[in-house]
């Protein structure tokens, strides 16, 4: 078995105190799923530095782990500023095709059916 979609977070002001907590973290991860023979893939940790600065966050383990600007958890675009951007173009994206459909099936579909759909 695997464990997926886990997520692990922790605030720090300090970089090298926030590394260290994340290590013992996946530390203590590492041996709950172990435990209960429970896998984590390693090839697909990754991990985003959420900050106003532009420090570099070490590697958090001795396996790389991809370091990424930006993921959606629970449907929701993050990225590493806390900004909207990614969010507001995925939802804009997902109107459009909606839109698109509508306008085509104004066409084909009794009115009531359209009615409903709108």
């Amino acid at each position: 078995m695997y464990a997926d979609d886990t997520s692990i977070y922790h605030s720090s002001k300090d970089i090298m105190q926030l590394n260290t907590a994340l290590n013992e973290e996946l530390r203590r991860l590492d041996r709950c799923l172990q435990g209960n023979k429970i896998y984590l893939n390693v090839a697909k940790p990754r991990s985003m530095l959420i900050t106003a600065s532009n420090q570099a966050l070490q590697p958090i383990r001795e396996e790389h782990i991809e370091v990424i600007c930006n993921s959606k958890y629970l449907g929701v675009e993050i990225d590493e500023n806390l900004t909207w951007k990614n969010q507001i173009k995925s939802v804009t994206e997902k109107v459009s095709r909606a839109i698109g459909f509508l306008k085509y099936a104004k066409h084909i579909l009794p009115e009531a059916i359209v009615k409903t759909l709108h």
